[in-house]
């Protein structure tokens, strides 16, 4: 260890620099060099005998004070614990954040992106005011002509005048319009027939006289070489108007005139009613998956047990209504634990009397243990005779319930209703009997989501 008086103070007041050069740099002393022997450190001791300042015979700079130093405004590396100077970490110089920089200036417009899907139509917005009437538009085509009215009532004749003085015939005027004809006139009596006379020269027209009596229409003689027509007589006068016949059918519509120019924007009218919802957008993308949902319970075991018994034999003129096990109907099991039991069973009745009408109500029930349950395996059903016969009928039950470890019998059981009229005989032998009767039990391993049967529960007879 070297001490040198001169220099302790420098050392000392420069132990917390910035730098190791700094604390070798005092312009106080003398250069010292200090050569360690092998094995040994150098070590520079504060008043109080506090190291201040190490190095290493490998060459390693600790500053075991630096850690509780009070902070600077220089950046010095060295360890948290030891103080021993090095080469700064990558990231470990990190200043606080600066103040935000101002914007830059706004960068060129980016190429257009991808067109987007359409979105959901908007509701209609207010109509716009109406434009002016544009120019009528060329006629349309005359429509078909509608049915001919009916014809009017003839109006009455007039008197006939006197006929006048025959004047010289003038140029045939236009055809007038027919007059009504007017009643025609008594019949005159019949003349004797004359002898046909040779046909003579055709004269000149004479001047029309007036009608004579219609003489009796005589034989018909050879046609004659056509006359020279007649002036044309004066014009009727014209009957009263018929009433106007039913509107002909409306003819197609002509095409539209062109579109007259739009009209001066009118006030803004008040907004109108809202619009019918548009069609619904396509259904957007698949969203992402979502995450794994937490492990439901364990399922059962799925051991399965099966039980089926049969009918052995009939109960015959039942009148009992105290439910009674059906012969050979019974199944007995032993479970480790507990499980669920789903039962089936089915059995078959008879009336024994033939009166028409007379009936039985039989009720098949299941029991465990000796109880019936407390929800459902109870089914009732009739036997209805028909005309002067008795007849049959079946009824079937399927329930499920859980069972706890233990032994277990299930049975079914059968009674006849107080209200029957006949006796009734029910289930069989199923060697020779139709209807004998089935048990079925089907036991899998675990509960699930049912309750153990509890033998106390409260339990109510079914209703009549």
């Amino acid at each position: 260890m070297i001490h040198n008086e001169s220099c302790r103070h420098a050392f000392a007041r420069r132990v917390l620099g910035a730098s190791l050069l700094l604390a070798f740099a005092a312009p106080v002393c003398a250069q010292v060099v200090v050569t360690p022997k092998p094995g040994s450190s150098f070590e520079v001791h504060s008043q109080d005998a506090t190291p201040v300042l190490r190095v290493e015979e490998a060459g390693g700079v600790q500053m075991p004070g630096l850690p509780a130093a009070a902070e600077a405004d220089s950046v010095l590396c060295f360890g948290a614990t030891t103080g021993a100077l090095g080469p700064c970490a990558p990231g470990s110089v990190v200043g606080p954040a600066g103040p935000m920089g101002p914007a830059g200036p706004e960068g060129p417009v980016g190429p257009a992106g991808a067109t987007g899907e359409p979105g959901a139509i908007g509701p209609i917005g207010p109509a716009g005011p109406a434009g002016e009437q544009g120019p009528a538009g060329p006629a349309g085509a005359t429509g078909a002509t509608g049915p001919a009215g009916p014809v009017g009532e003839t109006g009455p004749m007039g008197p006939t005048g006197p006929a006048g003085a025959t004047g010289e015939q003038g140029p045939a005027g236009p055809p007038g319009a027919t007059g009504a004809t007017g009643p025609a006139g008594p019949m005159g009596d019949t003349g004797p027939i004359g002898p046909i006379g040779p046909v003579g020269a055709t004269g000149e027209q004479g001047p029309v006289g007036p009608p004579g009596a219609v003489g009796a229409t005589g034989p018909t003689g050879p046609m004659g070489d056509p006359g020279p027509i007649g002036p044309a007589g004066p014009a009727g006068a014209n009957g009263e108007q018929g009433p106007a016949g039913p509107q002909g059918a409306t003819g197609a519509t002509g095409p539209a005139g062109p579109m007259g120019p739009v009209g001066a924007t009118g006030a803004q009218g008040e907004p109108g009613p809202m619009g019918p919802m548009g069609p619904i957008g396509p259904a957007g993308a698949v969203g992402p998956e979502g995450p794994q949902g937490p492990t439901g319970p364990a399922g059962s075991s799925g051991d399965i047990l099966r039980f089926h018994t049969y009918g052995t034999a009939g109960r015959l003129n039942v009148t009992s209504s105290t439910a009674t096990i059906q012969p050979g109907m019974s199944v007995t099991f032993t479970l480790a634990s507990p499980a669920t039991a789903i039962i089936w069973a089915s059995i078959g009745a008879r009336t024994t009397i033939t009166t028409t009408g007379s009936y039985a109500t039989v009720d098949a029930i299941i029991y465990v243990n000796g109880n019936f349950l407390p929800y459902g395996g109870w089914n009732r059903f009739n036997v209805v005779n028909p005309t002067n016969a008795n007849s049959f009928a079946t009824v079937a039950i399927n329930t499920m319930v859980v069972l706890p470890a233990g032994t277990h019998t299930v049975d079914l059981r059968t009674l006849r209703g107080l209200s029957s009229t006949s006796p009734v005989d029910i289930g069989g032998n199923a060697a020779v009997d139709t209807n004998p009767g089935e048990l079925t039990v089907l036991l899998l391993g675990g509960q699930g989501t049912l309750r153990v049967l509890d033998a106390d529960a409260p339990r109510t007879s079914r209703r009549n």
